[in-house]
């Protein structure tokens, strides 16, 4: 509460989340995963009763306001093709299984995104953001864009990878 009046936190998170961004190019088909293990725990049973690629932790995390930081990007740049996991024989074609979300109001400071090869390590890579700091400062002094009634739930992507912000 500031001045008796409900704000939201904003966040910056790195996650393993496991599955894929919505629209994501470098999402596998599910006959392309081997493994079954893997096959089952990176897909959801669809409308359909058929078995599609899970998105739902990313889709939820966009109703939360949070934004992967790439899937913006990719709008303006070429890093729709970035990945984070490379191709194996279990887990299939290389593609992004981790992420960097934002809250939508703090994109305007984004600036840039690229991975770190973390071979020997881990079998993930991990995602850097680049952030223009001043701008990043002026965001979260602005308690007008943290109070809770002015919230508003950033547009669903409106193609494979681009999003469409608001900012207030």
């Amino acid at each position: 509460m500031i001045n008796s009046r409900p704000h939201t936190i904003p966040a910056i998170v790195g996650i393993d989340r496991n599955n894929y961004r919505m629209g994501d190019p470098n999402a596998p088909r599910l006959e392309e995963i081997p493994d079954l293990p893997h096959r089952a725990h990176r897909s959801r049973p669809g409308p359909d009763g058929t078995r599609i690629m899970d998105t739902v932790p990313d889709e939820t995390l966009h109703l939360a306001g949070l934004t992967d930081a790439v899937g913006h990007l990719s709008a303006d740049r070429d890093v729709s093709k970035m990945t984070t996991m490379a191709a194996s024989a279990s887990h299939g074609p290389a593609t992004t299984v981790d992420a960097v979300y934002a809250d939508h109001r703090l994109l305007p400071a984004l600036v840039d995104a690229e991975t770190i090869d973390m071979r020997g390590i881990s079998d993930h890579d991990a995602v850097l953001t680049r952030w223009h700091w001043a701008t990043l400062a002026e965001l979260l002094s602005d308690l007008s864009l943290w109070a809770t009634p002015e919230y508003e739930t950033p547009p669903a992507p409106s193609r494979q990878g681009e999003f469409s912000l608001r900012t207030a």
